[in-house]
């Protein structure tokens, strides 16, 4: 079977066909966001993406198992609108509607993008038979999602989980969600560049993982903080494996060595979980809101 998957990023919007049973992508495309038109031309070029790959494929609609929508941001407790995306200018938006009208008779699902990430990583990647797992991605922002039970757990309340938006620290700096001291403030990739100014985050994360030792103040203060927020999911959580996402972790193992020293130490037991790079890379929000109607 076959299953449309769109990643809605703040930059660019990607697409694919993906076949469910192996996470396989046929055929994926990936276009600019169309920045300050509004969420329904945001719309148009999903329904076009896909529809190109379909007539790509030569396939039609009807063809299509389902279509899931992943997205930077909070929804509802039915998944059929988006709360809140910043990094889309998204509230209140009838995601699952909107995209319901422009293929008629497909089931439509609409999920956090990191919770796709982690859906996709539990079926075909480093997460794959875990039952009490979780994915950080690390990038512009910090996202996360949990398996509990061998499930995706998507809050009590039905409103997903915001890791990147727990507290690091109560007196911290002001982020745009209006809270202080969000982890994301301290661990995404504006944080790793901060600690070698005037250095591109590209050429950072490349110093790392090649052993620059120019970079090493950087990973020791990134993984400082990061290290922070993980003891402190490791104390809730007791999780198996926690498994790295987004453009930071291409730092490679350096970032993954550091972690795993300074979360042992750190953790109440002095016993980490295994820190894992993610399997997917920037594929796995697309391949999870591929498979996501059947998934939660």
């Amino acid at each position: 079977m076959i299953a449309a998957g769109v990643d809605i990023g703040g930059s660019y919007i990607k697409a694919g066909l993906v076949v469910v049973r192996t996470g396989r992508i046929l055929q994926r495309s990936t276009t600019p966001f169309p920045g300050g038109k509004g969420p329904e031309a945001v719309f148009d070029v999903v329904e076009e993406q896909v529809r190109h790959l379909l007539g790509e494929q030569g396939m039609t609609a009807s063809d299509l198992r389902s279509i899931g929508i992943a997205v930077p941001g909070s929804l509802d407790a039915d998944r059929s609108r988006v709360v809140h995306a910043y990094n889309l200018d998204f509230h209140d938006v009838a995601v699952r509607e909107s995209v319901e009208q422009r293929f008629p008779g497909v089931p439509v699902v609409a999920l956090n993008d990191a919770d796709a990430a982690t859906l996709a990583e539990h079926r075909y990647g480093v997460l794959k038979g875990t039952r009490t797992s979780v994915l950080l991605t690390l990038g512009t922002g910090v996202g996360g999602g949990l398996i509990l039970g061998g499930k995706l757990f998507a809050g009590g309340m039905g409103r997903g989980v915001e890791l990147g938006h727990m507290t690091l620290r109560y007196d911290g700096r002001h982020h745009d969600c209006g809270n202080r001291g969000c982890v994301e403030m301290y661990c995404n990739a504006d944080a790793l560049k901060a600690g070698a100014p005037g250095r591109p985050v590209e050429e950072v994360i490349e110093g790392i993982r090649a052993g620059d030792p120019d970079m090493e103040p950087a990973l020791e203060r990134y993984t400082d903080a990061l290290a922070g927020a993980l003891t402190s999911i490791v104390n809730l959580l007791d999780p198996e494996v926690i498994a790295l996402g987004g453009g930071v972790s291409h730092a490679g193992m350096p970032l993954v060595e550091a972690l795993s020293v300074k979360v042992q130490k750190r953790s109440f037991s002095h016993a980490a979980p295994r820190i894992e790079l993610a399997a997917l890379g920037n594929d796995a929000g697309l391949v999870g809101a591929a498979i996501a109607h059947n998934n939660l």
